[in-house]
């Protein structure tokens, strides 16, 4: 077995060997449709087996060969790419999209569907061209590349668990994406990779964003122009179902210096529900000065869950920065099990938030 790379493709690579799965998988077949790691299907063909450079992971879906051929470098790629799983043959997923509040969102874009089928043309939120079924079960990475502003799953979305990763937002105009993964079960992976955002009117809502995905583990904020800075709610944005029993959500740590919170008003419950997240690098660096503007309880509802907490390091440093902000009034304010150095400058700013600014805080106390 060999890792190659993929011509014009700097960052993947796929395996030219891939193990026959066995003949009672239901990924047998495709096993057999292939030759040195790549699929052939008419004029169609598919890298069968592909990784990130780097990746440890034996299998993180399909790329289509002709794409690459054709398209030059990843990096010239803008597409809002994602995978999916079906598991079962003839299984439909749809993409749900939204009308918006007072507004029409504009759709011109165009799936590739990752199974060397046709590519379909969609021109409304409910176009009827946003479902699409596939003959074999399996995974399959889709593109999206156009104007398509707007997803929301919403906890309630019947294609919801069938998601697994989001590999790059893309550069597709989005507009609104306020619940937009929420109750996407079976996410593992959210990549922001290159996009472009112009969140704006019912867009300035974030809430709930990626609530309710207990099997995400990887968070990646970081790529080209993910601008919150728009944004005024971001209530329960990465909070988890109470449902999912102690211990058993997988988000550890993220790094959320790449969020822009200067206009957020209200954050409350936001990483709600994470009961194994161990540290929050880049939290201390956000913009609280519209915070808590409209309402005292702009981080209230348990903005992060005990046994979670943030390194003391990381706490302390927000404890400083925070407090240095002169914030406005908050009320009831859970930093989970999180703890900070006593006798020293943390110490102090803690006390001024709940001295000067009223601060009611629930913490872990000192080291």
């Amino acid at each position: 077995m060999a890792w190659r790379d993929i011509p014009n493709n700097p960052h993947w690579e796929y395996n030219d060997s891939p193990v026959d799965p066995g003949p009672k998988s239901r990924m047998h077949h495709l096993w057999l449709r292939q030759s040195g790691g790549i699929r052939l299907n008419g004029i169609f063909s598919t890298y069968t087996r592909v990784r990130r450079k780097g990746s440890t992971s034996e299998d993180m879906g399909e790329l289509s060969k002709n794409f690459w051929d054709a398209h030059g470098t990843e990096d010239d790629d803008v597409s809002f790419r994602t995978l999916w799983e079906t598991t079962a043959d003839g299984e439909s997923i749809t993409w749900p999209c939204d009308q918006g509040s007072g507004y029409t969102p504009t759709f011109d874009a165009v799936i590739d569907w990752g199974d060397d089928t046709a590519n379909t043309t969609i021109t409304s939120f409910n176009d009827s061209g946003l479902t699409h079924t596939y003959a074999t079960a399996g995974q399959y990475t889709v593109r999206i590349t156009g104007t398509f502003p707007t997803v929301i799953f919403g906890g309630s979305a019947p294609s919801r668990t069938k998601i697994k990763k989001v590999l790059q937002l893309g550069n597709v105009g989005w507009k609104n994406l306020k619940r937009g993964f929420k109750g996407c079960t079976n996410l593992t992976d959210f990549i922001v990779g290159s996009t472009t955002m112009n969140l704006s009117g019912d867009g300035e809502n974030m809430g709930e964003f990626l609530r309710d995905c207990p099997l995400l583990s990887n968070i990646d904020f970081s790529g080209g122009n993910f601008d919150t800075s728009g944004v005024t709610n971001m209530n329960a944005f990465l909070r988890c179902s109470a449902s999912v029993p102690v211990g058993d959500t997988a988000l550890t740590t993220v790094n959320v210096s790449y969020l822009d919170t200067s206009n957020v008003t209200t954050a409350n419950g936001f990483f709600r529900d994470n009961d194994n997240i161990t540290n929050l690098p880049g939290i201390d660096t956000w913009d609280i000065s519209s915070l808590g503007r409209n309402s005292v309880n702009a981080l209230d509802t348990r903005f992060l869950d005990s046994p979670s907490k943030m390194s003391t390091a990381t706490y302390d440093a927000l404890l400083i920065a925070w407090a240095a902000q002169a914030p406005f009034d908050v009320d009831n304010v859970r930093f989970g099990d999180s703890t900070y150095t006593g006798g020293g400058a943390a110490e102090a700013a803690r006390q001024t938030l709940v001295d000067t600014y009223g601060w009611i805080i629930a913490d872990g106390g000192t080291v």
